[in-house]
């Protein structure tokens, strides 16, 4: 693996890469889009227009971002290197988690679509933020003290990121869509989700353990007041 096993996951990616991309260019683009297309509107006044959507994306975001780095890569490290657990088992705990997240997924696309894309986006930030600090010290040196807490708290962050991508889209207004989604997620993505691994190690050092999962606490409730306050879009006719 440190000789030359470490290459197969980007040489995968880059197959996969060069896949979407032949996919993508054969699509074709919907008769909404066309129509606005012919009308060449300016993006950028477009998207200044829309600042408060962006703000909303940027909201739902982090904490969504920042909690599935702590349940997918931290509390895995947690697992091995604070209490023991063999890294097989704690990679193995980490997989059945995310597996549980993959599977719930539908059904949390499908309860948006009944009962609206509020409710899903508040119980994807919600629920996962209460019983966060009893979740994280329930992980300990066996199986199931990683595998339960993570796919709990995976299972119902599946309500938000099952749904955000439909709800970015509805958000927004054809003629800037692309960009209002693309650009604010990017850098919500980039600033919180890349910063997590440095703010773990740095707030860890100066403080303590669990002020780390203070901070993730209040980024999930900033999602949550955000998801609370946000605009019912089910059902929302994105022809225009």
């Amino acid at each position: 693996m440190s000789e030359w096993g470490w290459r197969v996951p980007f040489f995968i990616g880059a197959l996969g890469g060069l896949w979407a991309l032949v996919g993508r260019s054969q699509l074709h683009e919907s008769e909404t889009f066309k129509s606005n297309k012919a009308k060449r509107p300016s993006i950028w006044p477009e998207f200044r227009r829309n600042w408060k959507s962006a703000f909303r994306v940027i909201g739902l975001t982090i904490g969504g971002t920042v909690c599935y780095y702590v349940w997918s890569v931290s509390a895995v490290q947690q697992a091995v290197v604070v209490h023991g657990m063999p890294q097989a088992t704690a990679l193995n705990a980490s997989l059945l988690a995310n597996v549980v997240l993959i599977i719930s997924l539908p059904f949390w696309g499908k309860f948006s679509d009944r009962f609206g894309r509020r409710p899903a986006l508040i119980i994807g930030n919600v629920v996962p933020l209460l019983p966060f600090f009893p979740m994280n010290a329930m992980v300990g040196q066996t199986f199931v003290s990683l595998v339960f807490p993570a796919a709990l708290i995976l299972l119902f962050m599946g309500a938000t990121l099952a749904n955000t991508p439909a709800v970015f889209a509805e958000l927004f207004p054809t003629s800037v869509r692309t960009v209002g989604v693309a650009f604010p997620y990017a850098v919500a993505v980039a600033i919180f989700g890349g910063t997590a691994p440095y703010l773990q190690n740095w707030i860890s050092t100066q403080y303590s353990v669990s002020a780390f999962s203070v901070y993730v606490c209040l980024l999930l409730l900033v999602s949550s007041v955000v998801a609370f306050f946000l605009p019912e879009t089910k059902g929302k006719d994105l022809r225009h």
